[in-house]
């Protein structure tokens, strides 16, 4: 659980580049991708579901389980519409709270807003290290932070040795 005081400190971290490392390209092309490539399957379902509506507009066909017989087509317009906008939805309300922030009194790793914390009281480990061929496809460096308790937070991306030294920093000041 988070204090007042952590929340608005989590805030302007999120603002700092120096404290918030983020990973939300990911996840905006996830959020900006998803609709894309479904307006033409949206185009498609909605010329096929043309007669179905015309029958509803008609009254032939009901709302409910006989739709989903008669005019699956429709249904799967509904769905993938519901889908590409509650993907640009979350995309909107969570923009630039992706990542990991580097605070005064922890590391959290944000999705939106706080999923983990681990407190520098609570750091067992600060470990950076480099992925590279043969065993991993993509080259970044990878610094890891983890509890005593087990729980651990992964960072992936380049330039993380000045992230570690400032987490570093905080740990020594805190203690």
């Amino acid at each position: 659980m988070l204090f007042r005081s952590e929340k608005a400190e989590i805030a302007r971290c999120l603002r700092d580049p120096e404290r918030f490392h983020s990973d939300g390209k990911e996840v905006m092309w996830a959020c900006v991708t998803i609709p894309v490539l479904s307006v033409p399957l949206i185009a498609v379902l909605f010329n096929e579901s043309k007669g179905a509506i015309r029958q509803i507009q008609a009254g032939e066909l009901t709302i409910g389980t006989s739709l989903l017989f008669n005019a699956p087509e429709l249904l799967g317009l509904v769905a993938l519409a519901l889908l590409a906008i509650a993907a640009v939805v979350y995309g909107v309300r969570t923009y630039g709270r992706h990542g990991v922030v580097i605070t005064s009194f922890g590391v959290a790793r944000m999705r939106g807003g706080v999923k983990k914390l681990i407190r520098y009281a609570d750091v067992a480990s600060v470990a950076a290290s480099e992925r590279r061929r043969p065993n991993h496809k993509i080259l970044t460096d990878e610094l890891e932070v983890k509890a005593k308790d087990g729980r651990s937070i992964l960072l992936f991306g380049f330039g993380l040795v000045q992230r570690r030294d400032l987490i570093e920093r905080e740990m020594q000041r805190t203690r």
